[in-house]
């Protein structure tokens, strides 16, 4: 488990940069040209998303028309801000919790001496790391895709505008899953040859495995703000709503 110290230094690292710039700036330490991929053709990637289906469902999405009358919930944005807190703590806890039992079942070792027989030295095995981040990763998805379901079921409710916005996000929600899910999918790879590159930069009898945890951790972070972004849009936009009530 981190130190106190440490979390606090994690905690300023995952507040000093906006959400998509901290993912990149992760990817970047892991390889500059996975990085600088991401951004490329932004618009034109997006499009491509939309199948014949999506686009059918975007163009229902346009002409949906709430029914009934709305019933918004007072303090409503105050309720929201206070769901995502709880809900990014909670994941939170859970990946510290998960640091402390792994370094339990993985004890940290340096690596071997490079004076020794290096057929008697172990390998280190980047299995037992890809299992960990895997396991953390599929938190991540579960908890930021519930939350943003919550938000799009309770903005909904607030007004006929706050109902349309939800439709949409429901919208984009399921035509970016798939590509979203492969986007993420390839993180591991380059987990994998961060892990190579620690071991070779590393001199004998250094802690290689608490940096290449610490980066683990920082690049979980990374990517659970950037999912919990969309549960983030659907408070500002409920916030520029309440703005326009008299």
């Amino acid at each position: 488990m981190t130190s106190s110290t440490e979390h606090t230094t994690l905690q300023a690292s995952a507040q000093v940069l906006p959400h998509s710039a901290r993912l990149v700036e992760r990817l970047l330490r892991l390889e500059k040209r996975a990085a600088s991929e991401s951004h490329g053709c932004f618009a034109e990637r997006l499009g491509r998303l939309f199948g014949l289906g999506d686009t059918m469902t975007l163009d229902k999405a346009l002409g949906f028309r709430p029914h009934g009358q709305p019933e918004p919930v007072a303090d409503l944005e105050h309720q929201l801000l206070q769901e995502l807190a709880d809900a990014r703590r909670k994941v939170l806890d859970k990946l510290d919790l998960a640091l402390e039992e792994f370094d339990k079942a993985e004890p940290r070792k340096p690596l071997a001496d490079l004076n020794a027989d290096a057929a008697s030295a172990p390998s280190p095995d980047f299995a037992p790391f890809l299992q960990f981040y895997l396991a953390r990763q599929r938190q991540i998805v579960a908890a930021s895709r519930q939350l943003r379901a919550r938000f799009r079921t309770a903005v909904a409710g607030y007004s006929h505008t706050m109902a349309r916005i939800a439709e949409f996000d429901g919208v984009f929600d399921h035509a970016m899953a798939q590509y979203t899910s492969q986007c993420f999918a390839t993180l591991p790879a380059l987990l994998e040859k961060r892990f190579v590159a620690l071991q070779q930069e590393q001199d004998a009898g250094s802690d290689w495995r608490g940096l290449f945890q610490q980066e683990i951790q920082l690049l979980l972070l990374a990517e659970l703000d950037v999912r919990l972004e969309p549960a983030l849009g659907l408070l500002a936009a409920i916030h520029q709503e309440i703005g326009k009530t008299p």
